[in-house]
């Protein structure tokens, strides 16, 4: 429904000042806790007065009473007057009947004002109510107008007829839980449930939300939050809502049962530690730091900053930290494999089982991908996956639920192993039901000067250490393929590896789909495209056979609404080839002109001020 029949016949809100509610929470001088307005005009003749608040206040919500009657096609009129920060404009808006609120964010401009679609809905005895986005990180809320176009009872049958069908719930939308934090920040429980709505009107599947704060022994995993001094960037917003997680989940999954998407509670499985600075507050695992003789180690001897799954204490704690999740009632965990390696090196246990299996050979002295290493890496964390399943299934059966294990992997098949994660394996034995593919490979880059000849069958160990420890890049790459297909790469022998082509690459996992009843996801990347761009990559990625596809941080994509209008429609595959971008119909954007008495039609106040 891109053409709304009475698009001329709209109500056109533009003077929000004179209709919100209380009156007493607006002020025309920007007064800190108050909503400020100003007048404003564009090129398009739309004239009113905007409401505002600015970065460093928190007003409370103000209401709007449309005083209409029926259905409507409900737009929002977004203005972005900065384009130097991180959603520099982000409000918030639900209807009297809403359970949560809509979140808004424009996409970045220079004094324009960007009208997008919302929804469609009954407006009778609704009110609107608009509010900044708690205390979290600061940014500011400035809203222009509201439309309503009147809907025709062949456009309200269609409508709802769409909202109920479940064919083109095809969308898996991934949230970290960190930017929702940021965000939200001492609010974060009570803006649970906007997770759920802003994606309750799309194509959305599958909910997936990231456990950053997993409870171990009933104490976060992470480390002493309330004593950092310096968390790093912005996250000096979040450190106090973290706990809140543990109160997060429950109600969201509720809600998201009730609006009919499933919920699936996933874990970084390298999340260890970070880089300094941002090596504080809950990026530090506390059985991280407990257990330094717990870490990977290099096939030089060096101790690498990350614990290896070949000891099984880490295997249970991973175990526990998954059930814990479990819990919660999701209907899936997923294990996040695309961030945090390595996963499994040349440990003393690594080295005494390839010494085994392969008698004779030094594996310190091969490559990660020589196919020998990659079997004994691959074995473990298969033998983890195994462990972690039949924990899953013995916690289900004892509470009468059902719960899956999905998987996230790399670019391919291949790629997923370079870094021990099997995925043809686990969905042969039945180990997961799901699949996503981040498009990253990340492998070893060894060059000819740390090998003893030509021939690349031995690593010298003393020109290995001399070279990782004085090389300007790192021993080992993370490349990633945003929106495209990238060609083979050669290993360590000059040997291609990888699909190649993206139909290639998309039936090796299709093929896991039709044998193992796997189901296969895509990640879309990157997180920001024109509406245009992702309607081309989708249609492009269904000639290659697949018709499902997730999206990494979701969070940041559902506000932008250009972008929304036609991602949230992405499961649409038989209508999809049909729709336009959206602009003129579902949005579009005017140069405002003037704005608090001030006329900028040809040059700009502040214009290189």
């Amino acid at each position: 429904m891109e053409i709304f029949a009475n698009n001329d016949k709209s109500v056109h809100l533009t003077d929000l000042a004179s209709l919100c509610q209380p009156q007493s929470n607006l002020s025309k001088t920007f007064e800190r806790g108050k909503w400020g307005f100003t007048s404003y005009e564009t090129n398009a003749e739309t004239k009113g007065t905007l409401i505002s608040a600015r970065e460093d206040s928190l007003p409370e919500p103000v209401t709007i009473d449309p005083g209409l009657t029926g259905w409507y096609a409900i737009f929002v009129g977004l203005p972005e007057l900065r384009s130097n920060g991180w959603f520099q404009n982000t409000i918030c808006i639900k209807m009297t009947s809403d359970e949560a609120h809509t979140q808004f964010a424009p996409q970045p401009g220079w004094e324009t004002i960007e009208e997008v679609y919302w929804k469609c809905a009954d407006m009778t005895n609704e009110q609107l109510t608009i509010s900044k986005y708690c205390d979290g990180f600061p940014s500011d809320s400035v809203l222009a107008w509201l439309r309503f176009v009147p809907l025709t009872e062949e456009e309200v049958a269609n409508y709802q007829a769409d909202q109920a069908r479940t064919d083109t719930k095809r969308l898996y939308m991934t949230h970290d839980m960190h930017g929702f934090l940021i965000q939200a920040g001492a609010g974060a429980v009570e803006r649970a449930l906007d997770i759920v709505e802003n994606n309750r009107h799309s194509d959305c599947e599958w909910l997936s939300l990231e456990n950053i704060m997993a409870l171990y022994d009933g104490d976060p995993i992470c480390g002493d939050i309330e004593k950092q001094s310096y968390l790093g960037s912005h996250d000096l917003y979040v450190h106090p809502n973290l706990p809140l997680l543990d109160q997060i989940f429950e109600p969201v999954i509720d809600y998201a049962h009730r609006c009919d998407m499933k919920v699936c509670i996933s874990h970084r499985m390298g999340a260890w530690c970070l880089e300094y600075p941002d090596d504080g507050g809950y990026f530090n695992n506390k059985f991280f730091d407990a257990h330094p003789e717990l870490r990977c180690v290099d096939r030089n001897g060096a101790v690498v900053e990350a614990l290896s799954y070949a000891y099984p204490e880490v295997q249970d704690h991973m175990i526990k930290v998954f059930l814990s999740s479990a819990a919660y009632g999701p209907d899936a965990l997923e294990m996040m494999f695309h961030r945090g390696v390595p996963y499994v090196l040349f440990e003393e246990p690594v080295q005494k089982r390839f010494a085994e299996k392969y008698p004779g050979v030094d594996m310190r002295l091969l490559a990660v991908e020589d196919p020998r290493v990659l079997d004994i890496h691959c074995e473990i964390m298969t033998e983890f996956v195994r462990r972690l399943r039949t924990a899953l299934d013995r916690f289900c059966e004892e509470r009468g639920v059902k719960i899956g294990l999905h998987a996230r992997g790399l670019f391919s098949l291949y790629d997923s192993k370079v870094i021990a994660v099997d995925l043809a394996t686990w969905a042969k034995e039945g180990l997961i039901s799901a699949i996503l593919s981040t498009p990253t490979r990340i492998f070893e880059l060894l060059p000819d000067e740390v090998w003893e000849d030509s021939t690349h069958t031995a690593i010298n160990l003393e020109k290995y250490t001399h070279y990782v420890r004085t090389s300007n890049e790192p021993a080992v790459s993370r490349a990633s393929h945003f929106g495209g297909f990238r060609e083979p790469r050669p290993d360590h022998l000059g040997i291609l590896r990888g699909p190649k082509t993206q139909k290639e690459r998309i039936q090796e996992f299709m093929e896991l789909e039709r044998n193992y009843g796997v189901v296969f996801y895509p990640c879309i990347l990157p997180r920001y495209m024109p509406p245009a761009e992702y309607q081309r990559y989708i249609m492009e990625l269904h000639e290659c056979g697949v018709d499902r596809f997730s999206f990494w941080d979701a969070y940041s994509r559902s506000p932008r609404k250009i972008e929304w209008s036609m991602i949230s429609r992405l499961g649409h595959k038989d209508e999809l080839a049909s729709f336009t971008d959206g602009e003129g119909t579902l949005w579009h954007k005017e140069r405002i002109i003037a704005a608090g008495g001030k006329t900028f039609s040809h040059y700009s106040p502040s214009w290189a001020g």
